[in-house]
C-alpha cells in the first residue's frame, strides 16, 4: 500500500525542480523511500536534481546533515550495477 502511494507521489517531484527548501525536503524524503525499496537508480535521479543541497529534511534532521546526505548518495551509487 505504501509503495503504491510512493509510485503515485513520484509523479509530483518528477515534474518540479529543487528550487525551495520545501521542495528539496520532499525530494529528500522521496530519496529515502526509494532507497528503502531498493530503487537505487531512481533515487540517484532525484539526488542529481538536488545536487549538493542538503539543507532541507530529512538531511537537516540529523546532527551531521552533509554526512548523512553523502552517505545516502554513496549507498545509492554503490548499489546500482555498472553498465
Amino acid at each position: 500500500m505504501a509503495l503504491d502511494a510512493l509510485d503515485v507521489l513520484l509523479l509530483w517531484p518528477a515534474s518540479v525542480g529543487a528550487d525551495t527548501r520545501w521542495l528539496r525536503g520532499d525530494r529528500g524524503w522521496t530519496i529515502l523511500a526509494l532507497m528503502a525499496d531498493k530503487r537505487y537508480a531512481e533515487a540517484i535521479d532525484h539526488l542529481r536534481v538536488l545536487g549538493h543541497r542538503a539543507d532541507g529534511p530529512p538531511w537537516s534532521m540529523v546532527p551531521k546533515p552533509a554526512q548523512f546526505f553523502l552517505e545516502a548518495r554513496v549507498e545509492a551509487c554503490k548499489a546500482v550495477p555498472a553498465p
